[in-house]
């Protein structure tokens, strides 16, 4: 069977053979046509002697509980992966539309790629529990982010209102009080932080609107963004909260070593660089806010760790580091 060599090296596992290696592994290889909307794979379903890649048409991956499809073309990024081998399948996969499967047999190719293997690379390496929900999360997080359909972590209403307010050049401090007291925990921290030793210098803070205008509307600004941020890092599942707990504990060292460091900078507002540190590493947040939906993660707080350390790296690694 012919296929083109160089059509052969988009997909992954034959980037690393030779010209003559790949046609050896092609000898016993075939094409497959199956029928559309035909299920090709269910899930968790392993074909120990075979593996299969997409030459041609269209391909739906359905991981079929709580997360989402997704469809995968001949050439797209996706199909450069296995669609099914001798690991169990992560989603049912369903031909689509004038699908074309390359078939190779796995005792073949790994005679072909046993000298190629180190310490670094190795294909058929067993796919541990903690790997396929990992993989699930990550795969799970890039196609919602793809389809927009998952809402990254943002600011709450009321804090969004008071941002609005403070950037409104014809607001004044009884304006902005009005919007502040909407959220009586942020009024009570606005009151708290002017009546401290710092702003106060004896004098009692009897409004808010006295407050805001001792604090200064530039703190009020930094202020009501670090109150906001620190709820985003909080949820009702106990492990996930002790990780966001300490997501922010970190966090809030990043936002001073920036703030002290952009101090001694010229042209960098100091304010704008705490920010900028508090909010460094918010993709985590959202990796942890998906991973509740998977028991499998929640429930082992080694588990929990792993997937928080290795997808950002994943992701960046995806996306050619960008």
């Amino acid at each position: 069977m012919k296929v083109a060599i160089e059509k052969l090296r988009h997909f992954d596992v034959f980037q690393y053979l030779t010209d003559n290696q790949i046609e050896s592994v092609m000898q016993g290889a075939k094409k497959v046509k199956p029928a559309n909307k035909k299920v090709i794979a269910r899930k968790g379903f392993l074909d120990k002697l075979n593996m299969y890649f997409l030459l041609e048409g269209e391909l739906l991956l359905d991981p079929e509980v709580g997360h989402s499809k997704t469809r995968v073309k001949a050439g797209d990024k996706r199909s450069k992966e296995v669609l099914v081998s001798n690991h169990p399948s992560l989603y049912k996969v369903i031909s689509v539309q004038d699908v074309v499967l390359l078939q190779v047999s796995v005792a073949v190719l790994e005679q072909n790629t046993i000298e190629h293997r180190d310490d670094e690379y190795e294909i058929y390496e067993p796919i541990s529990e903690s790997e396929i929900e990992e993989s699930h999360i990550l795969f799970d997080l890039l196609v919602r982010l793809n389809n927009q359909d998952y809402v990254l972590p943002s600011l709450p209403a009321v804090a969004m209102k008071i941002r609005d307010k403070l950037l409104d050049e014809h607001s004044d401090y009884k304006g902005i009080s009005d919007v502040v007291m909407m959220d009586p925990v942020m009024t009570t921290k606005m009151i708290k932080v002017a009546s401290s030793a710092y702003y106060s210098r004896g004098n009692a803070v009897k409004t808010l609107e006295m407050a805001l205008s001792r604090i200064g509307l530039n703190t009020v600004m930094d202020m009501v963004c670090t109150f906001a941020l620190n709820e985003l890092f909080k949820s009702d599942d106990s492990l996930i909260n002790i990780r966001m707990y300490q997501l922010w504990e970190h966090s809030i060292d990043i936002a001073v070593m920036s703030y002290v460091v952009a101090l001694h900078a010229e042209n960098c507002h100091a304010d704008h660089a705490m920010l900028a540190g508090l909010v460094h590493d918010i993709g985590v947040n959202a990796i942890l806010s998906l991973a509740k939906e998977y028991p499998e993660v929640t429930s082992s707080k080694k588990h929990l760790s792993q997937v928080v350390l290795r997808i950002p790296v994943k992701m960046n690694t995806d996306s050619g580091g960008r």
